[in-house]
């Protein structure tokens, strides 16, 4: 464990680090085959991209290895991803993967810009074509501007989920409630959009680890969304709206928990006509992200079905 923890360097998650002193946190160094520098601008990005689609292929030589697990052993996830440095900045670089139903990189950024769209707070991101295929780059929201660490923290830590496993019986109103208890200021309507967001989507990876907190020492804030991607073949959210509620991936049933959230028939009825309003541009941010006309057509139709601006009496 010590090895691993070390590997990871200053450039791991969050602003913890492994070692004796804040000030020198490194006290072991890996054998000098692993050791790898953080990925830099295209040509590195390209050569990261062939060991992410190597390694699918299961022919990834050690070299390969170590260069995944250096730029992206604790970012998690089932998808090809890695870290990069480009333009002075720190990236996550989110590759394409062999048995994508649909062109995944470019429906990311889509929803992403309906996410903004829609009220919530989205991270800077390019997407960029290497070697012929679609990369996104989403920055990293857990570095300040001068590139100093922020405290990251999961919704499943903040909760005292097991690290294991996806499945849970929290709820949004729960991550919402444990939020409110360390100060994050107004929990309840940004967990409640999210829940909406996430639910016309159709997407269903929205388990306790894509939920998360940062500190940037001005005390606790909700992360700017992550990995909110469509699964057309997605029923269920991992997470459901409130305790009482069902799973179903659908708006209709997100909505009808506004009160819950301790929104009024108002509030609640504002932050969906926001969705109505970006989810009449989807068709447009889809194509400006370059996404096929068929990965489109694909998207559009599993996409959920907004209930009407007005709330339920």
């Amino acid at each position: 464990m010590p090895e691993f923890l070390a590997l990871g360097g200053l450039s791991r998650t969050g602003d913890l680090a492994f070692g004796s002193t804040p000030e020198a946190p490194e006290t072991w160094t890996p054998r000098t085959e692993a050791v790898l520098e953080l990925a830099h601008g295209e040509v590195d990005l390209e050569e990261v991209l062939i060991s992410a689609e190597t390694y699918e292929g299961g022919e990834a030589s050690t070299h390969q290895l170590a260069q995944l697990l250096v730029h992206s052993s604790d970012i998690g996830g089932a998808r090809p991803k890695a870290r990069i440095q480009s333009s002075d900045k720190e990236w996550i670089a989110k590759f394409a993967a062999w048995d994508d139903r649909f062109d995944h990189p470019g429906a990311e950024a889509a929803c992403l810009d309906f996410a903004e769209a829609a009220g919530l707070r989205v991270p800077e991101r390019e997407l960029r074509v290497v070697k012929g295929r679609p990369v996104l780059l989403v920055s990293r929201f857990d570095r300040s501007s001068e590139g100093a660490c922020l405290s990251y923290l999961s919704a499943g830590t903040l909760l005292g989920e097991p690290a294991y496993g996806y499945a849970t019986t929290r709820t949004y109103l729960d991550i919402a409630t444990a939020a409110h208890r360390i100060g994050v200021p107004e929990p309840e309507r940004e967990m409640f959009r999210r829940l909406l967001v996430n639910a016309y989507l159709r997407n269903t990876d929205d388990h306790l680890r894509n939920h998360a907190f940062i500190n940037d020492g001005a005390g606790w804030r909700l992360s700017p969304v992550f990995d909110i991607v469509p699964h057309p073949s997605g029923t269920k959210h991992v997470c459901a709206p409130a305790p009482g509620f069902s799973r179903e991936c659908n708006p209709i049933t997100a909505f009808a928990a506004y009160a819950e959230f301790g929104l009024s028939d108002a509030e609640a009825t504002s932050i969906l006509a926001e969705l109505h309003d970006a989810s009449a541009r989807m068709p447009y941010f889809l194509e400006s992200r370059g996404v096929s006309r068929r990965d489109r057509e694909t998207l559009l139709a599993c996409f959920g079905s907004l209930p009407r601006a007005t709330a339920p009496q």
